[in-house]
């Protein structure tokens, strides 16, 4: 079954009616259109990996029920590959270089996909899918809620990936 969350913002308050108000009067913020990408921002639980990523508002993330997703919880939200900036603690510069200094690399099966770990911590915040080459997919819970008003999880079998994967290409 597909599940959507509704996230309000801490910047805002929901109103009588559902309607979406803001807490200060004088100058409220304006919410995104649906369809228009905002800057999210997120990372690993150590800061050691930081990240950027544009997306709508409301985003659709993949919950696969393969070996290695359900261990980690991952929540997939892929974005192509320019449109995810990678920074590291320590250097104020884009790392452009997905497998870096700062993770681990772990990669099964076909080793197509390229699993990355933070060295410190040890979260997985971002992937290289096999799936969905060129992209990047992140992790939707390493990031920060402020900016998403909406998160919609779309179920996928990855226990049967050959026989399933058209289903979210």
């Amino acid at each position: 079954n597909i599940v959507t969350h509704i996230i309000a913002p801490d910047c805002l308050q929901v109103g009588v009616g559902g309607e979406m108000a803001s807490s200060s009067p004088s100058s409220p913020a304006p919410l995104p259109l649906p369809d228009e990408l905002v800057e999210h921002s997120g990372g690993c639980h150590c800061g050691a990996i930081t990240y950027k990523v544009l997306a709508p508002p409301h985003i659709q993330v993949i919950q696969c029920n393969c070996s290695i997703c359900s261990m980690k919880g991952f929540l997939h939200l892929i974005v192509a590959r320019d449109r995810f900036r990678l920074f590291l603690r320590g250097n104020d510069a884009e790392c452009n270089e997905l497998n870096n200094d700062m993770v681990s690399l772990y990669t099964f099966g076909s080793h197509q996909a390229k699993h990355y770990f933070c060295k410190t911590c040890g979260v997985s915040s971002y992937y290289e899918p096999r799936s969905h080459p060129g992209s990047v997919s992140v992790n939707a819970s390493c990031v920060k809620r402020e900016t998403i008003l909406a998160q919609t999880e779309i179920p996928f079998d990855g226990q049967n990936w050959e026989k399933n994967i058209k289903s979210i290409q």
